[in-house]
């Protein structure tokens, strides 16, 4: 595993969850990408952009545990637990995510699917 691309695929990962949707934004999520929500939802491109636009901009995620597996040269799978941890502590146990990300034609990576899971409490 790379430290550089672990380093690169967490910092992406966090301007999804912390930063405002914009441009910026939009630019790291695959034309193609998929999402299977906390509900068992499958979710599309347009749905989880409505999502990130409209999230409140205050919200903050405490991320650890966060792992990747280099599946093929331009193919990385992200995972890690989060729980919101501003402007309020969830009360829930957390959320496990993971991440397909991918290199696209001009070698930006990009996230094509996404899931979350509820964490059961202990």
């Amino acid at each position: 595993m790379s430290l550089a691309l672990s380093t690169l695929l967490f910092k992406l990962e966090s301007r999804i969850l912390h930063q405002s949707f914009s441009q910026d934004i939009d630019c790291l999520l695959a034309d193609e990408l998929r999402e299977i929500g906390v509900d068992g939802a499958i979710h599309s491109r347009d749905e989880i952009c409505q999502w990130l636009t409209a999230k409140d901009p205050q919200v903050r995620w405490d991320i650890r545990d966060f792992r990747i597996q280099v599946l093929a040269e331009e193919l990385a799978l992200t995972s890690y637990w989060a729980k919101q941890c501003a402007p309020v502590v969830s009360g829930s146990a957390g959320i496990m995510h993971s991440s397909l990300w991918v290199k696209n034609a001009k070698q930006e990576w990009q996230m094509r699917f996404h899931q979350a899971t509820k964490v059961s409490p202990q």
